[in-house]
């Protein structure tokens, strides 16, 4: 999210002065200004940013726990279907086809040491982010 720009312009003995405040708050000067013009309004901007970032932490809170529970729900299923190959596996190699059981078992195993490469890869690239 961008931060909010404050630009003020005010004129002094004839020369105009302008300033620039980069943040979610304006300097203090210009909290004074609008104070005076609108007695209730630094506290009411004030009152705003904080309510403001309670509001992107609680989201980013939400954001994190369904991101952690999407992972978990994966690995649960990843587990299920490795679990149910293994048993076919098994189940092939043990009812007489020992080629199709081996070549089963060997593109299953192949596939899920894939996936765990190709997820630690995806969770570094994220994390260099």
């Amino acid at each position: 999210m961008a931060d909010k720009q404050f630009v003020s312009a005010t004129e002094e003995n004839g020369v105009a002065k302008r300033s620039l405040s980069l943040g979610p708050l304006p300097n203090s000067q210009e909290l004074e200004r609008l104070e005076k013009i609108a007695p209730g309004s630094a506290e009411k901007i004030i009152d705003d940013i904080m309510a403001e970032s309670d509001h992107r932490r609680s989201l980013e809170k939400k954001e994190q726990k369904e991101y952690w529970h999407s992972r978990k729900s994966g690995n649960r299923a990843a587990l299920f279907v490795a679990v149910a190959m293994i048993g076919c596996t098994f189940s092939l190699v043990y009812f007489g086809h020992p080629i199709a059981g081996t070549l089963f078992g060997g593109t299953t195993f192949l596939s899920v040491v894939g996936m765990f490469i190709n997820g630690k890869d995806e969770q570094s690239e994220n994390e260099d982010n």
